[in-house]
């Protein structure tokens, strides 16, 4: 016979597993995208509290494409001249993104090195567990999805 007070532990704890998710949970769930995300194009950006304001989010270059990182390359179509020799290798992309609501952030902006200019930026975690980034420039816009960084992926990147 199963003991009554292991099988009444068991149904409370469930029960409050069951419970909706605390204030707490939901500020957690807004951290869900900090860290090290694999682009599209096979580079990395973390995300991380801006530098100037720890309640907006920004995003840097922690890893290039595995073709471009023995070159080097720099930020060669900034329309501003005196940024063009600054190595894409830590560069911000994203800067001032907020939390709108579960797994989504928006009013920041995002840098296209490749075509030198600052885009509104948009941003969702799916539920998969990929994250949507969206560029606009008025109404066009461009989305791709990139995958979290494991702490797998990182050291097989080192190597």
């Amino acid at each position: 016979m199963i003991n009554s007070t292991k099988t009444l532990a068991l149904m409370a704890a469930l029960c409050l597993w069951a419970l909706p998710a605390s204030a707490d949970d939901s500020a957690q769930q807004l951290d869900d995208i900090r860290g090290p995300w694999m682009t599209h194009e096979g580079g990395e950006i973390e995300f991380h509290p801006c530098s100037d304001n720890a309640d907006k989010l920004c995003g840097t270059i922690t890893a290039l494409r595995p073709e471009d990182a023995p070159l080097n390359p720099k930020d060669v179509n900034n329309p501003d001249e005196s940024l063009r020799d600054r190595p894409l290798l830590g560069l911000t992309m994203f800067e001032g993104l907020e939390a709108d609501s579960d797994g989504k952030w928006s009013g920041g902006t995002l840098y296209d090195s490749k075509g030198g200019r600052t885009v509104k930026s948009k941003i969702r975690l799916n539920k998969d567990g990929t994250l949507k980034i969206s560029g606009c420039v008025s109404f066009f816009c461009r989305s791709f999805d990139w995958t979290r960084v494991s702490p797998t992926m990182e050291g097989a990147a080192g190597e």
